[in-house]
């Protein structure tokens, strides 16, 4: 395990102290199960907007006039 800091205010940093090692235990898994949810979320959503942003982009080159015969000729001009 590795340690983080994280900012609490006094009252709970005094009450999280006075805790029970088992509670202290318990509440530092579900700190991290919550915190493990909230990064999930955060790249399922950074994926959809990198796939939303792709979308765009095809759908207005395709729009201009590009074609799959132009783009894999674009691709293979340095070959």
């Amino acid at each position: 395990m590795k340690n983080i800091t994280i900012k609490l205010s006094p009252e709970i940093a005094l009450k999280y102290q006075q805790i029970s090692d088992q509670d202290k235990e318990n509440i530092e898994k579900q700190i991290e199960n919550m915190i493990d949810l909230e990064i999930e979320k955060i790249k399922k959503k950074a994926s959809d907007n990198l796939s939303k942003l792709m979308d765009q982009a095809s759908e207005e080159a395709q729009a201009n006039g590009l074609t799959p015969e132009i783009l894999e000729e674009i691709l293979n001009e340095d070959e």
